[in-house]
C-alpha cells in the first residue's frame, strides 16, 4: 500500500498496528486529538493497537477527552516505563525537541516515536487534514521524488481504449432504455479539472428531465434519480462516457473526482488545501471514490479530501490497479462491497473545516481496501456518536 515516497518512519505501521507489535500507543497532544483517534482506532476490528493515555504538549485546564492524562512532557520516560507504552504519537500541537530529547536515551525501552500524521496515513488510508500544513507537501519538490505522469498516461490510453471497446456496445444498449422517459441518454456538465481548468465531462443521464437542475449534492437515495439511474449509479456506468475524457488527455482513468465550479470555489474557500487537488488530472474512479462513496455534503467532501491527498502522495502503478480493481468488482457486483453502517468517523478528518454549515449523521466507516464510506447531509437531525468539527482547529 505505501508507495516508495512513503515517509520511512510511516512503513510497516499497519502491520505492527494489526499483528499487535504496537498495542498500547501514547498521544502527546490535546484532549480532542486524543479522543478522535482513539475512537477511530476502535472503530477498526482489524488493528489491535488502543490509546492508553495522553500527554498533554504544555498546560491546559481541565480538559476532558475520556483519554487519562499520564503525565508531563517531562516525564515521558517514567511515563513510558510504568504503562509499558509501544508506540509515542506525536501530534501537530506537540514541540519536537523535548519529545526527542526524552526519547532517544530512553531506546533501550525498545518503544518507537511517529508523526501522528504519518500514522493516520499508513494504518487508516487517509490524511488528516487537521493536523498537516503547507510543509506536509514537501514531498513534491524532493530531489527523490518522481513525477508518474508519463507512464501514467501511457497506461491511461491504453486502458481507455480496451475499456471503449467493450462499452460501446453496452452504451448502445442502454442508450433507449434511458430515452424511456423522452430525455436524451446523455448530458454534459462542467466541471474543473487539472489545474483548476475547466472542463466538460459527459455521463449517461440518471435523473428526470424536469428536475432540479441546480447544482446539488448527489447521493445514492436522490428523489431525482430514474429507475434505470439507480442501476446505473450503482454500478457507476453511468461515468463510462467520460473513457472520451481520458482519450482527450482531459482526464485518467484513476485520480480525484471532478466537481462542479459551484462546489469547488466554496470548498476552497472552507477547506485548506482542497486546491491541491487539482494538482493532478481528476480521474473516473479514485481512491476516494472505493473508499468514501457520494460526498453528500462539504463535510463529506471534506472526508473525500483526505484520502485524495493520499492518493496524491502514494500514487503509483500497484495503486492504480488496485483502485481498477476494486472498481471493476463494483461494477460487476454492485452490493459486494456495501460496507456496514458504523458511527461516523468523518469528523475526525473534517476537523479543519471552520464553522460547517452541515453536520455529519450518518456515514460509513472506512477500513483499507474494505468498505466505503458514505456521508449524507440530513437536515434537522443531530450529530450521532461523533466528534463535532468545531472542536478542531487547523494546525499549522
Amino acid at each position: 500500500m505505501i508507495g516508495r515516497a512513503a515517509p520511512v518512519a510511516a512503513r510497516g505501521l499497519r502491520r505492527l498496528a494489526c499483528n499487535g507489535r504496537l498495542s498500547r500507543v501514547v498521544v502527546i497532544g490535546s484532549a480532542s486529538t486524543s479522543a478522535a483517534l482513539k475512537r477511530e482506532l476502535e472503530l477498526d476490528p482489524e488493528i489491535r493497537s488502543r490509546v492508553v493515555g495522553r500527554i498533554p504538549p504544555g498546560h491546559e485546564a481541565g480538559a476532558e477527552s475520556g483519554v487519562p492524562v499520564l503525565g508531563t512532557l517531562a516525564r515521558l520516560r517514567e511515563v513510558v516505563r510504568t504503562h509499558r507504552v509501544d508506540l509515542v504519537v506525536i501530534s501537530g500541537e506537540a514541540p519536537r525537541v523535548p519529545v526527542f530529547d526524552e526519547a532517544l536515551p530512553a531506546a533501550e525501552r525498545s518503544f518507537c516515536v511517529c508523526e501522528l500524521s504519518d500514522f493516520y496515513e499508513a494504518v487508516f488510508g487517509h490524511v488528516p487534514t487537521a493536523e498537516i500544513n503547507a510543509s506536509w507537501f514537501y514531498y513534491l519538490v524532493h530531489p527523490a521524488y518522481r513525477d508518474p505522469t508519463a507512464a501514467k498516461r501511457a497506461v491511461d490510453i491504453v486502458g481507455a481504449v480496451l475499456l471503449s471497446l467493450f462499452l460501446l456496445p453496452l452504451l448502445a444498449a442502454l442508450t433507449p432504455l434511458i430515452r424511456l422517459d423522452g430525455g436524451p441518454a446523455l448530458f454534459r456538465q462542467a466541471r474543473i479539472g487539472e489545474r483548476g481548468r475547466p472542463i466538460t465531462i459527459f455521463k449517461l443521464r440518471t435523473m428526470r428531465v424536469n428536475g432540479d437542475s441546480a447544482a446539488r449534492w448527489a447521493s445514492e437515495d436522490d428523489p431525482r434519480v430514474t429507475a434505470i439511474g439507480r442501476f446505473l449509479r450503482r454500478t457507476h456506468l453511468d461515468e463510462a462516457p467520460q473513457v472520451f475524457n481520458v482519450l482527450k488527455g482531459e482526464m485518467s482513468l484513476v485520480g480525484p473526482r471532478p466537481e462542479q465550479p459551484a462546489f469547488v470555489r466554496r470548498l476552497e474557500d472552507s477547506l485548506p488545501f482542497y486546491q491541491r487537488r487539482h494538482l493532478i488530472k481528476p480521474g473516473i474512479t479514485g481512491w476516494a471514490q472505493i473508499r468514501c462513496g457520494y460526498a453528500g455534503s462539504d463535510v463529506g467532501s471534506a472526508w473525500k479530501l483526505c484520502h485524495d491527498l493520499y492518493y496524491m502522495k502514494y500514487r503509483s502503478l500497484r495503486l492504480d490497479l488496485l483502485i481498477l480493481a476494486r472498481t471493476l468488482r463494483q461494477v460487476l457486483v454492485p452490493r459486494a462491497l456495501k460496507p456496514a453502517s458504523r458511527p461516523s468517523a468523518a469528523p475526525i478528518a473534517a476537523a479543519a473545516m471552520p464553522a460547517p454549515p452541515l453536520v455529519v449523521t450518518t456515514s460509513r466507516r472506512n477500513e483499507i481496501l474494505r468498505p466505503r464510506v458514505r456521508v449524507e447531509r440530513r437536515e434537522e437531525q443531530r450529530v450521532h456518536g461523533g466528534l463535532q468539527p468545531s472542536r478542531f482547529r487547523r494546525r499549522g
